[in-house]
């Protein structure tokens, strides 16, 4: 997509109306009128925009109430895979606004180098979609452990990417590994039967739904790490 530009963009919904899944790998060229022609993508279920840094933060959140409004009436609600790798301007207001709706179907979520999305926005849509399995977060500058504390009720997560994030201790995502390493008590790296309620009722939240042989998942932290191999 790195030709592309805007006016070519916008015509992808007239050429290709009933698209399902559309990946621009270079959309540097987005802007703002672009991206809210695809709003009448009425089928569109995995959107893939890296590096469009042109759209405000307003033109993301409207994009998203637009396209719920235009979704068609037999199409499954909410999305299955978004990636807006390295768009610089998909702040807080799109994440709430995406979260306003239940994102029961996104299994894969990549705002890497997002970094101006913040931990309220965040966390408002991860708490929105529990049934994520893979999450990349690279270079979220503003991003802090409190962003990632719905990922403790993630059944089926499978990958954390926080290579970069300068605010997320290794404490926490040590205890995220142990916390996915089995129930309280279980021996191995799981954590111990004695912790405190709230770890306690983390605990038993998640593996009343996590299957008990579900491998850990792959954890990575600011140095790109993966935490089985400190």
């Amino acid at each position: 997509g790195e030709m592309l530009e805007a006016p070519v963009l916008a015509l992808l919904p007239k050429r290709c109306p009933r698209l399902h899944s559309l990946l621009v790998s270079f959309a540097a060229e987005l802007d703002g009128e672009a991206l809210s022609a695809f709003t009448t993508l009425s089928q569109l279920d995995a959107l893939t925009l890296k590096k469009a840094q042109k759209p405000p933060d307003d033109a993301w959140a409207s994009f998203f109430l637009q396209q719920q409004r235009c979704r068609a009436a037999d199409a499954d609600p909410g999305w299955r895979v978004l990636n807006f790798c390295e768009c610089e301007l998909f702040c807080d207001g799109a994440a709430n606004t995406l979260a306003l709706v239940p994102q029961v179907r996104l299994v894969e979520l990549d705002l890497s180098w997002c970094w101006n999305l913040g931990d309220r926005g965040l966390a408002a849509l991860l708490n929105v979609a529990p049934g994520l399995q893979r999450l990349r977060l690279a270079g979220m500058k503003s991003l802090s452990e409190h962003g990632l504390v719905p990922c403790s009720r993630m059944a089926n997560l499978e990958e954390l990417d926080c290579t970069a994030c300068n605010s997320v201790s290794d404490s926490f995502l040590e205890f995220l590994l142990r916390l996915f390493a089995g129930p309280l008590g279980s021996a191995g790296d799981a954590l111990p039967g004695l912790v405190p309620p709230a770890v306690r009722h983390a605990s038993e939240t998640l593996w009343a739904k996590r299957k008990i042989w579900a491998p850990r998942p792959e954890i990575r932290n600011y140095y790109a790490q993966r935490l089985e191999d400190w």
